[in-house]
């Protein structure tokens, strides 16, 4: 066991509003489609703003939404060869966990709450697939899956599994729904991430899940392998329950600790996937510590919820997949929503899909809570 080896992507596992295969995904990203709608069963219910991007039918439509879509990840995730190691440890992230669980144990006093709980996507997994090592919930708000994967690198790092299965999921939520509505945070129009006239977010679900192993054991055994895990940055700022701070100091600050510990200049940097959630108060914060980072050099940036919606904690993992779409493609994809450039923000935003070198690119998430991180994921 080589402990000194990179950490390396050996596969790929989605669930998403605009695809349940990393390959559709792409295409529908890349045709700039949007998949977030008005629907009727929201109406009906009375929401003020019943838009939701939502994933395929197929999934159940009650408390084991969530589960189904792990386990479906999952299965893309090893489908290319089957390998799942002697110890594989399963690390996954949420927001808001099998919401629909506590609706019906308020509505019906009947289920069982610890169904609910971040734990349950990673402890599905490991029981289905009957693996041998570790399970990890990470309820660390819209940057959990960036949390996920890093942890899951880490573990490799120190040699303490074999093979690492990490990510993010989240189904529907009506609580989430609610809170986001009457936070003010939803816009009735477009979701236009960066853009001047941006008024709100919009929320999705789905989710993925990739496999991560150490660089030498996937060459020994002939493993494809996709994209190089590097750095993980934290930060928190400990500012307010829900907005980031206004210089965007703290979400500068997770951008430079993944950046020094990875011995990297921003200079290296190609692109960053931001977390772009087309609010007035975050994008105008993630500009400001975009400038702060790169300087006056900022290289390209794209954000994807105006295409996914927000899926919360499993933002962050399905757009990790997405960089590795792109550095296996090397190209930049459009931002969907973006149509007019905000001055004062001054950020260069993608606009149109461009071929474009990618080496080393950043994908931040940034949560409630002051909740900061930037991973950096690298071309082999």
């Amino acid at each position: 066991m080589n402990l000194s080896s990179r950490i390396v992507i050996t596969g790929l596992g989605v669930v998403s509003p605009l695809g349940n295969d990393p390959q559709t995904l792409w295409k529908a990203l890349k045709d700039g489609r949007c998949a977030i709608k008005s629907e009727k069963f929201l109406e009906e219910k009375g929401y003020m703003i019943p838009k939701y991007a939502l994933c395929d039918t197929s999934f159940s439509q009650d408390s084991q939404r969530g589960k189904e879509m792990a386990l479906y990840a999952m299965k893309q995730s090893i489908a290319e060869d089957g390998f799942t190691g002697e110890l594989s440890g399963v690390y996954v992230g949420t927001s808001m966990g099998e919401s629909e669980v506590f609706e019906e144990c308020a509505s019906k006093s009947s289920g069982s709450f610890e169904e609910g709980l971040a734990n349950r996507f990673a402890e599905v997994i490991r029981e289905n697939f009957q693996l041998k090592g570790p399970a990890y919930g990470y309820g660390s708000a819209c940057a959990a899956g960036n949390y996920a994967i890093g942890s899951a690198a880490d573990a490799l790092r120190l040699g303490l599994v074999d093979v690492a299965f990490a990510g993010g999921i989240e189904p529907l939520s009506h609580i989430a729904l609610i809170g986001f509505i009457r936070s003010r945070a939803m816009a009735s129009g477009e979701c236009k991430p960066f853009d001047k006239v941006r008024s709100g977010m919009q929320i999705g679900e789905g989710g993925a899940i990739l496999r991560l192993e150490r660089e030498a054991d996937a060459i020994q055994r002939g493993a494809k392998i996709y994209a190089v895990v590097g750095e993980l940055g934290l930060s928190c700022d400990a500012y307010h329950p829900t907005s980031p701070r206004k210089d965007g100091s703290g979400m500068a600050a997770a951008m430079e600790i993944a950046l020094k510990n990875s011995n990297l200049s921003p200079s290296e940097i190609d692109w960053v996937c931001a977390h772009g959630t087309a609010t007035l108060i975050s994008d105008h914060a993630e500009s400001k510590a975009l400038h702060k980072v790169f300087g006056s050099k900022l290289p390209l940036v794209t954000g994807f919820k105006g295409a996914l919606g927000h899926t919360m904690g499993a933002a962050s993992a399905i757009e990790a997949l997405v960089c590795v779409l792109a550095l296996q493609h090397q190209e930049v994809l459009k931002t969907v929503g973006f149509e007019n450039p905000d001055e004062e923000l001054d950020v260069p935003v993608s606009c149109k899909n461009k071929k474009h070198t990618l080496k080393k690119v950043i994908n931040s998430a940034y949560g409630f809570g002051g909740i900061n991180s930037c991973l950096i994921l690298e071309k082999v």
